[in-house]
């Protein structure tokens, strides 16, 4: 194909990116991913006036015909989403987490697993309004009929502590189990927080003077404060009540990335080692 038929092309297929037609984005990725390199430029730029989930599948599309451009294109949407005081997008943060190490990884099918857990479980609390009901029609959601479930901790690895992998396998760390709670959670608008405990992350339902604390690295069980606070003395910690003070995104993120660098540490995985952490330092940064 000569170059002005090729750029022809090439721009009717960048506008072809935001049809509605499923079966036009089937057509349209395969092409512009064996298009390769040439494709890369005019990606860029669709990209970066694109939004939701177009922007995605152009990011994963980007990825696929370029791995230098994908990794950068993931850095910079690391960058944009740690320039403000508050990350307002969980999801977008441990996506990102997750495109760091799967550099072709495509997150719209797991937006799209996660609408589609979110609609189904809208469907099981319907006509439940206590708060014992909503945590425990959840918790038999995700844990029993989804399969939701921790990993052994002999078996750690790190791809329990990536979203995307958690959602392929059914299985994780603690806190990407919760992680996964509040995704499907807040599509429902359910009052949910994360809470950090020395070497363990539960989840709390908290709505008005109701609060239950549960664990999803447990099935979903339910636990009480005072047991926790229990532990917590045993383990020689004084203020207790701080524990129990909800996570922010950003502390979630950086303890997601924490586990990985604890992971590729152990392995001596340098180069996996060197990006955890450089996400790592940006999340934790002061002033960001």
């Amino acid at each position: 194909m000569n170059p002005a038929a090729e750029t022809s092309e090439l721009n009717a297929l960048i506008r072809l990116l935001s049809d509605d037609d499923p079966a036009v984005h089937v057509k349209v990725d395969a092409r512009l991913i064996s298009m390769g390199e040439v494709a890369a430029p005019a990606l860029w730029k669709a990209f970066t006036e694109s939004i939701g989930k177009e922007r995605d599948r152009i990011a994963g599309i980007l990825s696929r015909v370029s791995a230098d451009a994908g990794k950068e294109l993931t850095w910079q949407e690391w960058r944009r989403l740690n320039e403000k005081n508050v990350i307002s997008d969980l999801e977008r943060g441990v996506a990102l987490i997750a495109r760091s190490h799967y550099e072709q990884l495509d997150w719209t099918p797991y937006g799209e697993q996660l609408d589609r857990m979110a609609d189904e479980l809208a469907v099981r609390l319907g006509g439940v309004t206590d708060s014992t009901g909503i945590v425990q029609t959840m918790t038999e959601y995700l844990f029993q009929e989804e399969r939701f479930h921790g990993s052994a901790m002999e078996d750690y690895e790190p791809d329990d502590g990536y979203i995307n992998r958690v959602l392929d396998r059914r299985r994780g760390l603690p806190i990407s189990l919760s992680a996964i709670c509040l995704l499907v959670g807040r599509r429902l608008a359910i009052p949910l927080y994360g809470i950090g405990l020395p070497g363990h992350f539960i989840m709390m339902y908290r709505a008005g003077d109701a609060e239950i604390l549960f664990d999803p690295y447990h099935s979903g069980l339910t636990v009480s404060r005072e047991k926790c606070e229990e532990l917590l003395i045993q383990r020689q910690y004084a203020r207790t009540e701080d524990f129990f003070v909800p996570y922010s995104n950003r502390m979630i993120l950086a303890r997601m990335l924490g586990n990985l660098h604890n992971f590729y540490l152990k392995l001596q995985d340098r180069e996996r080692l060197a990006t955890v952490t450089r996400y790592f330092k940006l999340v934790t940064a002061e002033g960001t």
